[in-house]
């Protein structure tokens, strides 16, 4: 029954963590992105290669960096070459763009129309224009999932932890019940 009981306990535990550490790994992100395309938008100024740029701050945050220009055309990707720039759409009307046209900053999740994956975005208006740093939803849930298996193992321990002391308890209490009988 005691080991019943903590089972439930650990499983329950285990949902809310669960549920609390998708939220804040997303809110940590989405801070994360914001802070890393400040960093950008600090850098870019005129006369610089802006595809260049994006290109440079895409391979050294290890996220996709997009510069867009205040007429919402892009201007600098890092996942995309000079030929294929010209082949976006405006960016003007993506929602974390225009967050950040209205507020100074903006975050979103939703799927990418140019790359086809799902994306967490975040935005922020620049002297230029906006800079906006993304990150694929599914490396995302790659890194929950390895937080997840360490929970789930902490959990797994503290049951089989669990296991062992209701067992030693319940023979310590059990034992001299046993020998009263025997005397008896």
């Amino acid at each position: 029954g005691s080991l019943l009981i903590i089972g439930a306990l650990v499983a329950l535990v285990v949902a809310i963590l669960d549920g609390r550490l998708r939220r804040r790994l997303y809110e940590e992100i989405s801070d994360q992105l914001v802070r890393e395309a400040r960093l950008v938008g600090a850098q870019w100024h005129a006369g610089l290669a802006v595809d260049s740029l994006a290109d440079a701050a895409g391979r050294a945050l290890g996220h996709r960096v997009t510069l867009i220009d205040s007429s919402g055309r892009v201007v600098g990707d890092s996942e995309f070459d000079s030929p294929a720039l010209e082949r976006l759409e405006n960016h003007l009307t993506r929602p974390e763009v225009q967050a950040a046209v209205r507020q100074g900053h903006g975050t979103i999740r939703r799927v990418s129309p140019s790359a086809g994956d799902e994306g967490v975005y975040a935005a922020v208006r620049v002297g230029s224009g906006v800079a906006r740093v993304s990150v694929s939803v599914a490396s995302i849930q790659a890194l929950f999932a390895r937080a997840r298996a360490d929970v789930l193992v902490a959990a797994a321990v503290a049951l089989l932890l669990a296991f062992v002391l209701v067992w030693v308890f319940s023979r310590s209490v059990a034992k001299p019940v046993l020998e009263l009988r025997d005397v008896a």
